[in-house]
């Protein structure tokens, strides 16, 4: 099973015009490495993620702001550096709640 992490936890969507990108603090970004991409951030909302094993993530490309750089990456909820956020309850949730992610490597 699967999720999709889009919802930042502090600006909401990742879908931000280009010319609003100076005002987005705190969005997860990808850093290339050279041999790989390291993502960090966080995000919230999440419906499946407390059942899922793999999420799809939008991220920004470091370097490219707002919605120029926008990439969807497939994580692991399992691998180092992964972590699964609280989960909320709501009532049209209630079957798969949603949760939050996090990623600092």
């Amino acid at each position: 099973m699967g999720c999709n992490a889009v919802a930042e936890e502090l600006n909401g969507t990742d879908l931000v015009l280009s010319q609003n990108a100076p005002y987005a603090t705190d969005m997860t970004t990808a850093t290339d490495r050279g041999d790989h991409l390291t993502l960090k951030g966080k995000k919230k909302y999440i419906t499946n993620a407390p059942a899922a094993r793999y999420t799809t993530v939008m991220a920004n490309i470091a370097g490219y702001p707002g919605s120029t750089g926008l990439t969807w990456f497939v994580v692991d909820l399992e691998w180092d550096g992964v972590e699964r956020g609280i989960t909320t309850t709501r009532s049209d949730t209630a079957r798969h709640p949603p949760a939050s992610w996090s990623s600092t490597t």
